[in-house]
């Protein structure tokens, strides 16, 4: 008689949060207009497939992101090329332009979904069964990363890609003797998929470059098999490998680097991100490579083993930093008079720098991350932290060793940002959601794990359920605005999407077709996205000829946009135009005719003025 093997029931939670996942992500995909994508949609994706077709390589560069995966994976979409045209030509055919952009958004969505039982198995193998659920579930429920994956963008597949090469690269490591070969080829792949979305990733290849030698530092016991040189000497060779592998697989998937082969340079040492850095990158390594095989280690291994021996004070004053950091951000928030303001420079991310410290510059980087996760996240990774500094005898496992590593690379990349001048916005820090999500998941594991009643099957999976609940709820609320989630502990006032991709777009323009004779009316918008979906005559630029011209009967105007076009109104009035419309009244204004709140908060919105309301 065959004998049927039952799958553990946490398959089963896996297979629901890809549901989930999925479904709320499906929600009204259709039903928005987002910043760049009708650049990607009808610009670089066809056109990287027509020069696939003609076979023109070096044609194939179409963007300097690269975002080569995100046209793989939208390729399939151009089967039906009516669609892609019809719009293209201005033709507001509604239900085709959703049936199109639902394809575009669908195929990116599929692919992270698609990631989410990897992301599960890798997480089992690096930690426990536990640390991985709670991880994967706070990934996959994370309405930042799931607002971020109904996009057609390369930040949508970014953090999927810089995900899976660090956590394949930190199952390598943890193995002694790296007996796990296939993970750092895993690793060296993801990297190479990463350097093919975008080239922020370089970063990885310093942080990974660290690992090594956190983990010598926090775990040196599990290596005394061996002498330090030998460890170091395995770490390099399996360094130089993995950046081998990152840059087969990026040269072999990219068509523009077969015609030119100094596009590898472009793409990582000479990119964009890297450029201000990577002369101390090549002489950190050359040294590394000089003291490991020439000097046998004499040089870094007496500070590494003075490290070794404070690692727990080491892990107390990095947690004391890092809550320093928190307590300043908080702090400044809740004052009536703040220090500096977060929305100001969160709103103009590349220009900003000149306008505050470079501490402050940096502290402001804390204010998406800390608040754009789950309230249960922020105070388990808090928890860890405090445990941490008053735990006299603080013997961390592997697991918790990684919670550290991650909030590293965490300030790591604040510091890169400081250096490049560009502020980290929500979607700008996408590649450190799922780092400190896991960070959470880390902390949740370890607090249930030392509570009894939590052992009992029974109440273990009432916990999962409970924890379920409290994540989908909140998606639940904000659906489908998912990238504009502020965690309930930040006061009302206060939002974090300062810089957003034009949510609220539809349902705007949605209100405006409802109105008589819509088609007749006249409408200037700071979001371009509602000019996509309105049937009348609609006007995004900011030219004052526009005005002049134009009797506009609406306006419409967002909180992701209040910096940019304040700016542009003071420009004018300093080149004494004194009779532009004062349209940056309406930011404070409250006697709009229509308003759509974006994560349920009345600072976030979009709101809508008939012409009457503008001075």
């Amino acid at each position: 008689m065959l004998k049927y093997k039952i799958l553990p029931i946490k398959y089963f939670f896996i297979l629901l949060l890809m549901l989930l996942q999925f479904s709320f992500g499906l929600y009204q995909i259709q039903k928005e207009a987002y910043v760049d994508e009708a650049l990607w949609i009808y610009n670089r994706i066809p056109k990287f497939w027509q020069n696939i077709g003609e076979r023109d390589w070096n044609g194939t560069r179409r963007s300097d992101k690269p975002g080569v995966t995100v046209m793989y994976v939208t390729g399939a979409e151009l089967i039906n090329k009516d669609n892609l045209i019809g719009c293209k030509n201005g033709c507001l055919d509604k239900p085709k332009l959703e049936k199109m952009l639902w394809g575009f958004r669908t195929s990116i969505l599929f692919c992270t979904t698609l990631f989410i039982p990897f992301l599960f198995l890798f997480l089992k193998k690096l930690f426990d069964s536990k640390t991985a659920f709670f991880s994967t579930t706070f990934i996959a429920l994370s309405p930042i990363l799931l607002g971020m994956s109904r996009i057609v963008n390369p930040d949508a597949l970014l953090w999927i890609f810089s995900t899976g090469a660090i956590l394949t690269y930190l199952i390598y490591l943890k193995n002694k003797n790296n007996t796990e070969n296939k993970y750092l080829y895993f690793s060296g792949i993801f990297m190479g998929l990463a350097l093919m979305t975008k080239y922020v990733s370089n970063i990885l290849f310093i942080f990974i470059l660290i690992l090594p030698f956190l983990d010598y530092i926090f775990s040196k016991e599990k290596w005394n098999s061996e002498s330090t040189n030998k460890y170091f000497k395995r770490q390099l060779f399996s360094y130089l490998k993995f950046i081998a592998i990152s840059v087969t697989t990026f040269s072999l998937l990219y068509p523009a680097v077969w015609v030119k082969s100094s596009r590898i340079l472009k793409a990582t040492l000479l990119s964009q991100a890297f450029e201000s850095v990577w002369p101390f990158f090549i002489g950190i390594l050359l040294f590394l490579i000089l003291d490991t095989f020439v000097f046998k280690n004499y040089i870094l291994k007496l500070p590494l083993n003075l490290l070794h021996k404070y690692k727990n004070l080491l892990k107390k004053v990095f947690s004391i930093l890092f809550l320093l950091f928190v307590f300043i951000v908080i702090l400044n928030m809740l004052k009536q008079i703040p220090l500096f303001d977060f929305g100001d420079i969160l709103a103009s991310p590349k220009s900003s720098h000149s306008k505050t410290t470079p501490f402050f510059f940096y502290l402001t980087n804390f204010y998406p991350i800390l608040f754009g996760i789950a309230p249960i996240a922020f105070g388990a990774i808090i928890w860890t932290f405090l445990k941490t500094i008053f735990t006299k005898k603080n013997k961390l496992e592997s697991q918790q060793n990684i919670f550290f590593y991650f909030a590293f690379f965490i300030l790591l990349y604040y510091l890169a940002s400081l250096f490049s001048k560009v502020a980290g916005t929500v979607r700008y820090q996408v590649i450190l959601y799922p780092l400190i999500l896991i960070m959470a998941g880390i902390s949740i594991a370890e607090l249930v794990k030392n509570i009894k009643i939590f052992r009992k099957p029974l109440c273990r999976y009432f916990t999962y359920f409970i924890f379920l609940v409290l994540l989908i709820f909140p998606l639940y609320q904000i659906k489908p605005f998912y990238m504009s989630y502020v965690s309930d502990l930040l006061p009302q006032k206060y939002f974090l999407d300062h810089k957003d991709m034009g949510s609220g777009s539809y349902r705007a323009a949605q209100y405006l077709n409802s109105l008589p004779n819509a088609e007749l009316l006249n409408v200037w918008s700071d979001k371009k996205g509602v000019c996509t979906f309105f049937v009348g005559n609609c006007y995004s630029r900011f030219k004052l000829s526009k005005f002049k011209e134009y009797n506009f009967d609406y306006f419409v105007v967002s909180s992701g946009r209040k910096n940019l076009t304040c700016k542009r109104i003071n420009t004018s009035l300093r080149h004494k135009h004194l009779d532009i419309p004062r349209i940056d009244k309406l930011y404070l204004q409250q006697n709009y005719d229509y308003i759509v709140k974006l994560g349920n908060r009345p600072v976030s919105s979009v709101k809508i003025f008939s012409a009457k309301n503008v001075q």
